[in-house]
């Protein structure tokens, strides 16, 4: 007779005997109980929860006394008392807390039922100096600025009860504190210091009986005024005292923007260059001051630069030069007030007459009268004297078209010189005179590439060919010409073979037959609108084909098509895909075998397997169905490829929103031949990204049908009777 154990009557009469002959301890350190407890709960992680009933379904339970449930309705722990339930959410005895003065002469507590329970707080302006024990309240039990004036009894606090300084300008009520409260001392303002004792400086006192004088403003105004006229002497802002300032070789003045660049002590910043005819020497310091030279351009040394020498005490003013007598001068003491000292001499071309006194000045007169210039005219080329009555004038050649120009005897009036005489053209490029009937012309031939400007001669400039169609070439001879296009094939511009046709009327170059191979397409040019129906019907493919080595039209095998969501596979016969489904139930429109259903599971999609038309829900991700005759059938089979003991495989549960791993698992570990083994309750809980291993075991279903349980859960601390056998 076979005997086994139901696991329900295991638990059942597990706890029976446990109660009846030992103490129980659930949950951690099964070893360890109190000598008192029958039953014995301890746990960090999880809790006991009592029987759950709502109010109608409490009022019909009768239990002992002391018997515990939670009443959903009310959503309170009740205990019953042996006569009723009683809530644990109210007060003592089951009475209703109330917040009615009893000691206090007004309430000082308010109740108020919330859903989550009584809330109590104290009442508001319910606490006096009755309820507060003396010295009860320190200043690090108020809050900073949370007592105001009002709270405070009248002459409460006195000046004896504030701490010095501890009273700021900002907290006193500037309304309320009249002059009467301070006492003046030293140090304070009192009412001599406030109204002027003078009677020209008399201050009205206010209503408010104060007054007060402030002449810090007139006083600072005063002392910068007399401090300005102390330094000035006068009022006038046009000739103010200024202040020179020198930084490094900048002169600035105070009151005017901008510098001035002095030169330094030694002159070694002066700069002066040399120029034509006159050379410098020296550096312009004093030990080597500048040396200006000059020389003659002319050959005369009468219009040369002249050394000036002038002395100071008697206003002498001396020239030197290779064309005056030594020793010259001229007295200017007249310019500088002194009178008759200069003198002045006559000329053979100017009569001096006077004194140069003011009463007599100097008088000068150009000898001949009335003025004139003492150039020498030729009289020929040049007249006149250079008067005002006779002016010089160029007079004009007697030819018409000459221009001056010079021989050996001078300045004469000179015909134009002839084509080729003068250095002014040649006459490769240039003919002509340049007179009239015989002017300058661009010579023939004598434009060549160089004296043309690139890129400026225009179709314009070519003289067209007489026949039309013609186009510029060149000859044997290399000269350039106009000539016909060529023949088909008897020009190098294109070849016979791609190019056919001569390019003339009726007979136009064309593309020839068979003339452009891959080589001459672009690669990713030929569109669809390119391609040859080819005799293709609607639906057929193109398909290269190895035996013929060549591209062939066919009818397309197992098109993409079939009930929308289903899953294609490949055909069996052709390798095409196809649509999955149960001919024995319907066609692949009403009865595919696979789909995919997007709009399943929130929007992310369920796998339906062996559907063939039936029901597909959306309870879970992935749904198979099977059929058949037999009475236990496996729509879903894990297996592992081992036949090594000690392997499993398993379901590996999980639930988090952030990790792919899982912490939760049933596994079938193989134990012996034929993949005999144990199934294992599989949890794991390190708290990592970790999956459970054969050693994470807390329940198992052995091979022999026996269960096991591991980390003692239920622990067993009295001693064992026996298992209950139930027959068959």
């Amino acid at each position: 007779m076979q005997k086994r154990i139901s696991i329900p009557l295991f638990f059942i009469g597990f706890f029976l005997i446990s109660f009846a002959q030992a103490q129980v301890k659930i949950g951690d350190n099964p070893q360890v109980i109190d000598p008192s407890s029958i039953l014995e709960l301890e746990s960090s992680d999880k809790v006991l929860v009592i029987t759950r009933v709502d109010s109608e379904q409490m009022a019909t339970i009768v239990p002992n006394r002391g018997a515990l449930v939670y009443n959903t309705t009310a959503d309170c722990v009740y205990y019953y008392d042996g006569t009723a339930w009683i809530s644990m959410c109210e007060g003592i005895d089951g009475g209703a807390l109330t917040a009615l003065p009893i000691e206090n002469d007004e309430s000082t507590i308010v109740i108020t039922p919330t859903a989550d329970g009584n809330n109590i707080e104290i009442a508001p302006n319910s606490i006096s100096s009755d309820q507060i024990l003396n010295g009860g309240i320190n200043g690090v039990d108020i809050q900073d600025g949370s007592i105001g004036r009002g709270k405070l009894a009248p002459n409460a606090v006195d000046k004896a009860r504030i701490a010095e300084n501890a009273v700021g300008p900002y907290a006193i009520d500037r309304d309320s504190l009249g002059l009467s409260f301070f006492n003046n001392d030293a140090g304070f303002i009192t009412g001599a210091n406030i109204v002027s004792a003078d009677a020209n400086n008399a201050i009205v006192i206010g209503s408010d009986g104060g007054a007060l004088f402030d002449a810090t403003t007139i006083e600072t105004s005063i002392a910068t005024n007399a401090a300005a006229i102390a330094a000035d002497n006068d009022n006038s802002p046009t000739n103010e005292l200024q202040t020179l300032n020198l930084t490094g070789s900048q002169l600035s003045i105070s009151g005017v923007a901008g510098s001035v660049n002095l030169p330094t002590a030694d002159g070694s910043d002066t700069k002066i260059n040399p120029g034509n005819n006159v050379t410098i020497q020296g550096n312009g310091t004093d030990a080597t001051p500048y040396v200006i030279n000059a020389t003659a351009v002319d050959g005369s040394v009468t219009n040369e630069l002249t050394d000036l020498d002038f002395d100071l005490a008697t206003n002498i003013l001396s020239l030197s030069n290779g064309a005056t007598v030594a020793g010259s001068s001229v007295n200017l003491s007249s310019l500088a007030g002194g009178g008759t000292t200069a003198q002045i001499s006559s000329t053979t071309s100017i009569t001096v007459a006077g004194d140069g006194s003011a009463a007599t000045p100097y008088e000068l007169t150009a000898v001949g009268g009335g003025g004139g210039s003492t150039e020498v005219a030729d009289g020929t080329t040049i007249t006149g004297i250079g008067t005002a009555g006779n002016p010089f004038k160029i007079e004009p050649s007697a030819t018409t078209g000459q221009y001056l120009s010079t021989d050996a005897t001078g300045v004469v009036w000179a015909d134009l010189p002839p084509s080729g005489a003068s250095a002014l053209f040649d006459a490769n490029t240039i003919s002509g005179a340049g007179i009239a009937g015989d002017e300058y012309t661009v010579a023939d031939g004598a434009i060549s590439t160089d004296k043309i400007v690139d890129a400026n001669v225009t179709p314009i400039k070519i003289e067209p060919s007489t026949t039309n169609g013609q186009y510029l070439s060149t000859d044997v001879t290399g000269a350039v010409v106009w000539s016909d296009l060529p023949p088909s094939g008897a020009s190098a511009l294109f070849d016979a073979n791609t190019i056919s046709g001569t390019g003339l009327i009726g007979n136009e170059y064309t593309v020839a037959d068979d003339a452009i191979n891959s080589a001459k397409i672009e690669d990713a040019t030929i569109e669809l609108i390119d391609i040859n129906q080819n005799g293709a019907a609607d639906g057929d493919v193109i398909r290269w084909e190895e035996d013929s080595t060549s591209w062939i039209v066919e009818a397309a095998h197992g098109e993409h098509s079939g009930t929308p969501m289903s899953l294609f596979y490949a055909d069996a016969t052709t390798g095409l895909p196809t649509t999955a489904f149960n001919s024995n139930n319907g066609d692949m429109t009403t009865a595919p075998s696979l789909i995919w259903d997007q709009s399943k599971r929130i929007n992310s999609g369920a796998l339906g397997i062996g559907i063939d038309g039936g029901p597909f829900g959306d309870y879970a991700k992935v749904q198979i169905m099977e059929g058949g005759p037999d009475a236990l059938s496996f729509p879903l089979q894990i297996q592992k490829r081992s036949g090594a003991p000690n392997t499993a495989s398993g379901i590996l549960f999980a639930v988090d929103s952030e990790n792919p791993h899982g912490k939760g698992s049933l596994a079938f570990e193989r134990t012996g031949a034929w993949g005999v083994g144990d199934f294992h309750f599989l949890q794991n809980l390190d708290g990592v990204v970790s999956n459970p291993t054969l050693t994470d075991k807390s329940f198992s279903i052995l091979s022999n049908k026996d269960i096991q349980l591991y980390g003692n859960v239920i622990a067993q601390n009295g001693p064992w009777c026996c298992w209950t056998s139930i027959d068959d």
